[in-house]
């Protein structure tokens, strides 16, 4: 955790000091605190724009169905997902398969 701190600090100053970045993370706790646009991702681009207005308990669940459990957002923890499933699995485009675990 104490690199990952320091990651998120580091991408912290770079906002404030006015750079642009292009961040991949499955870290959705940390995206409000250092990011201003997000895309969610998953084969298609089903959200793009200010992270709080794309960053919301219906999106990241396009995204990331049946992974999520909870997440913080605007300070409160909610629960976002409520089951296991993983849909579009199948479907991923050819450039994002990835062997299964």
């Amino acid at each position: 955790m104490k690199t990952e701190a320091k990651i998120i600090s580091l991408l912290r100053e770079l906002r404030a000091e006015g750079k642009t970045m292009l961040v991949s993370t499955h870290n959705l706790g940390s995206v409000t605190t250092f990011c201003d646009y997000t895309v969610m991702v998953k084969g298609t681009v089903p959200a793009s724009g200010p992270t709080d207005t794309t960053f919301t308990a219906e999106n990241p669940e396009l995204a990331f169905s049946g992974v999520l459990r909870h997440v913080t957002l605007n300070g409160s923890e909610e629960s976002i997902i409520t089951d296991d499933e993983r849909p579009f699995v199948a479907h991923r485009p050819s450039a994002v398969q990835r062997e299964e675990r």
